[in-house]
């Protein structure tokens, strides 16, 4: 009977904060640059394993690898490295959309990120 129940627990607790994030995602990030304010697009092409994160972010033409991905519960944090500055992202999950914060160095001017899921690989 105990098993039962920790078995049950195991596995809403997955339920709850087990989505996998796996596949294509969309959309843009607004930033400024020297002044400007500019909507930029972006993709991101990832494959969850567990608690990590790998694959590909930035512009469709120009994707660079994920590095340091972690995700926890709702929240992704990773960073991407495309040669110029590495971006640090942090988002939150709520269902079929990604949204937060990215900054290119660590003392970079926030840039709002939002992402919606294209295709979820099987």
């Amino acid at each position: 009977m105990k098993s039962t129940i920790l078995s049950l627990l195991l596995a809403a607790a997955w339920t709850l904060s087990g989505a996998d994030l796996t596949g294509k995602w969309a959309g843009t990030v607004d930033m400024k640059q020297d002044g400007d304010a500019q909507t930029i697009p972006v993709v991101m092409i990832v494959k969850q394993d567990g608690n990590k994160l790998t694959g590909t972010a930035g512009p469709e033409d120009d994707q660079h690898a994920i590095q340091k991905g972690v995700v926890d519960g709702d929240t992704v944090t990773f960073e991407v490295d495309n040669g110029e500055a590495i971006y640090y992202l942090e988002l939150k999950l709520d269902g079929d959309q990604l949204s937060g914060a990215a900054k290119a160095g660590a003392d970079g001017e926030k840039m709002k990120i939002a992402l919606k899921r294209v295709k979820q690989d099987t």
